[in-house]
């Protein structure tokens, strides 16, 4: 056997940089399918065997194989043990035979190496159906907690909730680690450079419509799940926690109590993490004791939610609209650039390098001209005084705006750009007629509506009671029971609510018999609904 004192954890990982890397991977992955056919060990020949069929590298030799696996062994990927059972003589039997095994430490890296091979090759992704697994994985764990209030529930199941943990913990730490990955991402995938309109555009609204999915599926398994950690009582999360802890002990050699304290605490403060992954600031100030909210805290073992602290769903959401936004960003920026839209500051910029470029000040000079426009303007419409006098003094085109007298145009030209043409002034039309009847119709209006509420005000009678109801009336009862009714609960038997006019109040109390009916005449025809002691009363003292 090879001494491992002196050997560290991280020694092994010193293969991948070492001469020869290639041979020790090509050999601790022999060892790794080995094990996933549960095999525990290996000789040396057996090794070769193996490498044989590798195509990676070259064929080492016996001594350079031993070479490698005495190497391996001193780095604390593998251990050897003596092998005499294959021994047909004395001189074989004291020839000196191996066989080889991974260590923990070698186990671990190389997983380790794996897991990180696969998170850089593997694309990130928004993993809506993730989101419905964690909420199937949530709900059975929460419904095995609950069963546990019966007087005769049968025997917790540790197993299946050690099981379902484990699957919570691992399906949500990869989707939250996906997400961020995808949003990190995102805005290099959006900045595409040398992509045409059409391209984009289609790929703009494959990514909305990736968005929105995972947008509406976080909402809808947010909601779900937060429902879900109101009902159940932290101390049935707490129990739970410690079967499942003392069944992932059960096959320890020598179990304590410590031992068992310290899995319990891991677990716990794994759940509260996927509490507070749920958690957003409708919960900030509030926690979970049974099936109410007292306190700051999550009482015992269970969800705890900080002041100000934001959700990583709520956090996700937020990245997803942002993604959005600047999908949408992008596009409006291609789109402009290759409809010729000009845009002020690129205009500028460009021609600021232009400037720059020039070789002396008279080239400046002219493309300022050029650029501004600052040549004649004969174009420009101007009053037959000016025009008169330009005749008596004619100035050349040569002259420069500077030294030539102002140019004196219409204000409606320099606000507007363009003059109006002169024409015939408008005739003014007398609405003093239509102004009339517009004043009389509201006028019988406001009398109807006043007539309306005279015949509605009543004190204290039942609904049943109401005479036969005028056509303009009908339509105020009934929005004034529809504003009662909205703001009306199963457990009120009184309401009172106020006109969306804010003109009139209606009070409606429910009869001790809700089989106790009213039938009302109106001129629209007959209407029915249950019977109420209701109370109208107006509001603007007018009447």
């Amino acid at each position: 056997m090879v001494d491992r004192s002196e050997s560290k954890p991280l020694d092994c990982f010193s293969y991948l940089s070492a001469p020869n890397s290639s041979l020790y991977a090509v050999i601790l992955s022999v060892f790794a399918d080995a094990r996933r056919d549960f095999r525990l060990n290996l000789r040396a020949t057996e090794v070769l065997e193996a490498v044989k069929l590798s195509s990676n590298v070259s064929l080492p030799g016996e001594s350079e194989l031993d070479a490698a696996l005495l190497q391996l062994c001193t780095w604390g990927n593998l251990e050897s043990f003596s092998d005499q059972s294959q021994a047909a003589t004395l001189e074989e039997f004291y020839r000196r035979h191996l066989y080889y095994q991974m260590t923990g430490e070698g186990v671990a890296a190389l997983r380790a190496i794996e897991l990180f091979h696969e998170l850089v090759e593997t694309p990130a992704s928004l993993q809506s159906t993730a989101l419905s697994a964690v909420r199937d994985r949530l709900a059975e764990l929460i419904s095995l907690a609950k069963a546990q209030e019966h007087e005769h529930a049968p025997p917790f199941d540790a197993a299946k909730a050690s099981s379902l943990l484990e699957s919570l913990f691992s399906e949500l730490e990869n989707l939250t680690a996906q997400a961020q990955e995808f949003f990190r991402g995102l805005q290099a995938t959006v900045e595409l450079r040398e992509i045409s309109v059409g391209a984009f555009m289609n790929f703009k609204e494959r990514l909305v419509h990736y968005l929105e999915r995972f947008l509406s599926q976080t909402i809808t398994v947010s909601g779900e799940a937060e429902t879900m950690l109101r009902s159940v009582d932290h101390m049935l999360i707490d129990a739970m926690m410690d079967s499942v802890a003392r069944f992932r002990t059960a096959d320890d050699f020598d179990v304590s109590e410590d031992r068992v304290i310290k899995v319990r605490d891991s677990l716990s403060e794994r759940w509260r993490g996927v509490c507070a992954w749920f958690v957003g600031d409708s919960f900030v100030g509030d926690s979970f004791v049974g099936d109410s909210f007292v306190g700051d805290s999550f009482v015992g073992d269970s969800l705890v939610a900080d002041s100000g602290q934001v959700s990583q769903a709520d956090e996700l959401r937020g990245l997803a609209r942002s993604g959005i936004r600047e999908v949408a960003a992008a596009a409006s920026r291609i789109q402009r650039a290759s409809g010729g839209v000009l845009d002020r500051s690129a205009d500028y910029q460009a021609l600021a390098i232009r400037f720059a470029a020039c070789a002396d000040d008279a080239e400046a000079h002219r493309l300022w001209r050029v650029a501004f426009c600052l040549s004649p303007a004969r174009h420009l419409t101007v009053s037959d005084e000016t025009l008169a006098q330009r005749d008596q003094t004619p100035i050349p085109p040569s002259t420069s705006w500077q030294g030539s007298p102002p140019l004196r145009i219409a204000p409606t030209l320099r606000r507007t750009g363009r003059v109006a043409k002169a024409g015939a002034t408008r005739k003014i039309v007398d609405n003093r007629q239509q102004l009339a009847q517009l004043a009389e119709t509201n006028r019988r209006e406001a009398e109807q509506f006043a007539k309306a509420r005279r015949e509605l005000v009543t004190e204290r009678i039942r609904l049943s009671e109401f005479g036969e109801i005028g056509a303009e009336a009908f339509p105020l009862l009934l929005d004034l029971i529809g504003e009662a009714l909205s703001q009306r609960t199963e457990s009120d038997t009184k309401v009172e609510a106020v006109s969306s006019d804010g003109s009139m109040r209606i009070q409606m109390q429910a009869l001790p018999s809700s089989s106790d009916r009213c039938c009302l005449n109106t001129s629209f025809g007959t209407f029915s609904g249950p019977d109420f002691w209701i109370t109208i009363e107006d509001e603007t003292g007018s009447l």
